[in-house]
């Protein structure tokens, strides 16, 4: 069975490492930023990002990313936003990310990320070992 092994370099994607490098120099500049990259699948959407947000790591910044699920004509629109702030709070935690937003958000992004089996009325069932 052959293998294929990834390029080491990345491929192609210049203009478009570049649109993302630029946004990260403006969000450093203070003008917060969102990119959204998009299409089909197996196009390198997954190693663009990757390799960006390892360069924007060892330059000290955060890059937050999340995914988009097929589910045949209908999605879950805010899904990568929800998955990108479920990361920020795993990275934070829920009283770090708190402090990054205006007064009284708190609670309506505690409901947005918050997932749908949880519910903080419910004790959580025990996992079987």
């Amino acid at each position: 069975m052959a293998t294929h092994d990834p390029s080491p370099g990345l491929v192609g994607r210049a203009d478009e490492l570049s649109a993302l490098q630029a946004a990260l120099a403006r969000a450093a500049g203070g003008e917060p930023r969102t990119v959204l990259v998009g299409g089909e699948a197996g196009i390198g959407k997954s190693r663009l990002i990757g390799e960006f947000a390892a360069e924007a790591n060892r330059d000290g910044a955060r890059v937050l990313a999340g995914g988009c699920l097929e589910l045949g004509a209908d999605g879950l629109p805010f899904a990568p936003f929800t998955a990108a702030l479920r990361e920020l709070v795993r990275d934070l935690g829920a009283g770090g990310v708190a402090g990054l937003l205006p007064s009284g958000s708190a609670r309506e992004l505690a409901r947005a990320t918050r997932r749908p089996c949880a519910r903080p009325d419910r004790p959580r069932r025990a996992q079987p070992t």
